[in-house]
Protein backbone atom coordinates (compact mmCIF):
# COMPACT_ATOMS: atom_id res chain seq x y z
CA UNK A 1 0.00 0.00 0.00
CA UNK A 2 2.96 2.32 0.58
CA UNK A 3 4.07 1.80 -2.99
CA UNK A 4 0.55 2.59 -4.19
CA UNK A 5 0.56 5.89 -2.31
CA UNK A 6 3.88 7.00 -3.76
CA UNK A 7 3.16 5.77 -7.29
CA UNK A 8 -0.18 7.53 -7.52
CA UNK A 9 1.32 10.87 -6.44
CA UNK A 10 -0.53 11.07 -3.15
CA UNK A 11 2.46 12.38 -1.25
CA UNK A 12 1.65 16.05 -1.85
CA UNK A 13 -2.02 16.22 -0.90
CA UNK A 14 -4.22 15.77 2.13
CA UNK A 15 -4.95 12.08 1.50
CA UNK A 16 -1.24 11.32 1.21
CA UNK A 17 -0.54 13.23 4.40
CA UNK A 18 -3.26 11.35 6.25
CA UNK A 19 -1.95 8.04 4.90
CA UNK A 20 1.60 8.78 6.09
CA UNK A 21 0.36 9.91 9.50
CA UNK A 22 -1.72 6.73 9.74
CA UNK A 23 1.46 4.76 9.13
CA UNK A 24 3.27 6.71 11.85
CA UNK A 25 0.48 6.20 14.39
CA UNK A 26 -0.29 2.53 13.74
CA UNK A 27 2.96 1.19 12.32
CA UNK A 28 5.27 -1.10 14.24
CA UNK A 29 8.13 1.36 14.31
CA UNK A 30 9.20 1.17 10.67
CA UNK A 31 7.92 4.64 9.85
CA UNK A 32 9.38 7.77 11.34
CA UNK A 33 8.33 11.38 11.56
CA UNK A 34 10.28 12.28 8.43
CA UNK A 35 7.03 11.76 6.52
CA UNK A 36 6.04 15.24 7.71
CA UNK A 37 8.68 16.70 5.39
CA UNK A 38 7.53 14.73 2.34
CA UNK A 39 3.83 15.56 2.54
CA UNK A 40 3.92 19.33 2.41
CA UNK A 41 1.99 21.59 4.78
CA UNK A 42 -0.92 19.18 5.27
CA UNK A 43 0.69 16.59 7.54
CA UNK A 44 1.63 18.92 10.42
CA UNK A 45 -1.88 20.41 10.39
CA UNK A 46 -3.53 16.98 10.39
CA UNK A 47 -1.19 15.76 13.13
CA UNK A 48 -1.94 18.87 15.23
CA UNK A 49 -5.69 18.38 14.85
CA UNK A 50 -5.35 14.67 15.68
CA UNK A 51 -3.34 15.40 18.83
CA UNK A 52 -5.73 18.13 20.00
CA UNK A 53 -8.78 15.90 19.50
CA UNK A 54 -7.01 13.05 21.31
CA UNK A 55 -6.10 15.36 24.19
CA UNK A 56 -9.67 16.64 24.54
CA UNK A 57 -11.11 13.10 24.49
CA UNK A 58 -8.63 11.83 27.07
CA UNK A 59 -9.29 14.79 29.36
CA UNK A 60 -13.02 14.23 28.99
CA UNK A 61 -12.65 10.57 29.98
CA UNK A 62 -10.54 11.53 32.99
CA UNK A 63 -13.11 14.08 34.15
CA UNK A 64 -15.93 11.56 33.69
CA UNK A 65 -14.07 8.94 35.75
CA UNK A 66 -13.39 11.44 38.52
CA UNK A 67 -17.04 12.56 38.55
CA UNK A 68 -18.24 8.96 38.79
CA UNK A 69 -15.86 8.25 41.66
CA UNK A 70 -17.00 11.40 43.46
CA UNK A 71 -20.67 10.47 42.99
CA UNK A 72 -20.11 6.99 44.41
CA UNK A 73 -18.14 8.36 47.34
CA UNK A 74 -20.78 11.05 47.99
CA UNK A 75 -23.59 8.47 48.06
CA UNK A 76 -21.73 6.33 50.61
CA UNK A 77 -20.87 9.38 52.72
CA UNK A 78 -24.49 10.56 52.66
CA UNK A 79 -25.66 7.16 53.90
CA UNK A 80 -23.07 7.14 56.70
CA UNK A 81 -24.11 10.66 57.74
CA UNK A 82 -27.79 9.74 57.76
CA UNK A 83 -27.08 6.65 59.87
CA UNK A 84 -25.06 8.69 62.36
CA UNK A 85 -27.72 11.39 62.53
CA UNK A 86 -30.43 8.78 63.16
CA UNK A 87 -28.43 7.28 66.03
CA UNK A 88 -27.78 10.70 67.53
CA UNK A 89 -31.47 11.60 67.56
CA UNK A 90 -32.32 8.40 69.40
CA UNK A 91 -34.12 6.77 66.48
CA UNK A 92 -33.70 3.02 66.19
CA UNK A 93 -31.08 1.90 63.72
CA UNK A 94 -32.05 -0.23 60.77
Amino acid sequence: MRALATQSGMTGNVIGAMYHLLLVVFDSGESSMDCLDRTGPFAPVVMLVYMLVSLVLLMNMLIALMAKTFEDSWAVQKEIYSFGFAQQEGLPAR
